[in-house]
């Protein structure tokens, strides 16, 4: 921004966006997140933003976009669809199930995530446990996240405890 002499509006016109954008340099084969660090000041706001982006890379959006014109409904679907892998990304529901997941601050704490996105996450997450089954992806995911889980798991324990002990210690 200061190295193009540009305002934070003038860039936030030009990416279109409050939050953040990726774009594709051909000249370096690579991609680049921006994300807006100056009225978003929650990390855990940034966190999302930052794999929402990842999530358009990895969709493939910039593919659609350099091929066509966006219509609304496209923009939309694409939105979505960069929210679901983010949600999916940073709070993969085998894995809230493997972790005993029972609200939704339990996973804006385990997941660092804001409290509406937890929201959002809670409500599908209580959708999934209906199924009842793990995929052959879920147990994969599982296996790799193992030690996470165990070490959360481990956390949560030792801060039940800590809670028990002072239950009725007070009068």
């Amino acid at each position: 921004m200061n190295d193009f002499n540009l305002t934070k509006e003038q860039v936030f016109a030009y990416f279109t966006s409050d939050d953040g954008c990726c774009d594709y340099k051909p000249s370096l084969d690579a991609y680049i997140i921006y994300y807006n660090d100056i009225t978003i000041t929650n990390p855990k706001r940034m966190l999302w933003t930052i794999v929402h982006e990842l999530g358009h890379i990895l969709c493939k959006h910039n593919k659609i976009n350099s091929i066509t014109e966006l219509d609304d409904d496209l923009y939309d679907f694409m939105e979505r669809e960069a929210n679901y892998f983010t949600s999916i990304f940073l709070a993969h529901p085998a894995i809230l199930r493997e972790l005993n997941i029972h609200s939704s601050y339990e996973i804006e704490v385990f997941c660092n995530l804001s409290t509406q996105a937890a929201k959002y996450r809670y409500a599908s997450f209580k959708r999934f446990t209906t199924l009842r089954f793990l995929t052959g992806s879920d147990k994969l995911i599982i296996e790799n996240f193992k030690d996470f889980i165990e070490c959360k798991n481990e956390d949560y324990q030792e801060h039940l405890n800590f809670m028990s002990a002072f239950q009725g210690n007070f009068f």
